[in-house]
């Protein structure tokens, strides 16, 4: 990554030696590797664990120093309890339990000793109407289209006029539409695109519906949920 290779990292225990640390190498799980020089011998390794995210963070001057490790699961409560398995007895249930909160305490320790942060996010937290939004955006995020650059900048200002005025953007379409000709598809997927690039700032914790109004942000992603990125 452009400003990080040429950096100093530093140096991580392993996997191995945290686990150790804290009473934990039960739950490690092993795998072999061929030696090399060693005929049909093979090596006895630890197979490490990794994140489910790691993010480097570019600060506002463009540097990066600094990576925050995500840890997600459905649900919050996930971190403490072990996976759905069928019903066992009570020892089993609690051994189940305590190892799933070592490995999450294996994992935390181990990014911690390189200054890295782990967040553990459940899908729960996230307002379920902004995650159904995210999940229309994403899904015409990259999407093609064929509209030219006068016509795009053309919708953009209309989209944003019927943003303050309360007028649905469908209507904005429609009315370009009998001047210009394009395909309602595309002028849609760059209106969620406008959105998605946050060029065009709407509330995303209301459902977004092309025949209907829109509404002005009034509380920023970013800054709800600021404290993921922090490092």
């Amino acid at each position: 990554m452009p400003g990080v290779v040429d950096k100093r990292l530093p140096v991580l225990p392993g996997t191995l030696a945290i686990a150790e640390k804290i009473g934990a190498t039960n739950i490690l799980t092993t795998g072999s590797l061929p030696a090399d020089n060693e005929g049909d011998e093979s090596l006895r390794i630890i197979i490490p664990f990794f994140s489910d995210i790691l993010w480097a963070i570019r600060e506002p001057d463009g540097s990066v120093n600094k990576c925050i490790n995500w840890n997600i699961k459905d649900e919050q409560e996930a971190f403490s309890l072990p996976a759905p398995q069928r019903r066992r007895g009570k020892a089993s249930a609690e051994s189940d339990r305590d190892r799933t909160v070592a490995r999450h305490t294996l994992e935390r320790l181990y990014y911690e000793e390189a200054g890295i942060r782990t967040v553990q996010i459940g899908l729960d937290q996230l307002d379920e109407t902004f995650r159904e939004n995210l999940r229309r955006l994403f899904g015409q995020h990259r999407r093609r289209i064929t509209l030219d650059e006068q016509l795009q900048r053309a919708l953009k200002e209309h989209f944003a006029t019927a943003l303050q005025a309360g007028v649905p953007p469908f209507e904005v379409i429609l009315d370009l539409k009998r001047r210009h000709q394009f395909d309602i598809h595309d002028a849609r997927t760059l209106l969620w695109q406008l959105i998605w690039r946050r060029e065009l700032r709407v509330d995303l914790f209301s459902t977004l519906l092309i025949d209907r109004p829109l509404k002005p942000e009034s509380i920023d992603p970013l800054e709800k949920y600021a404290d993921w990125f922090r490092g």
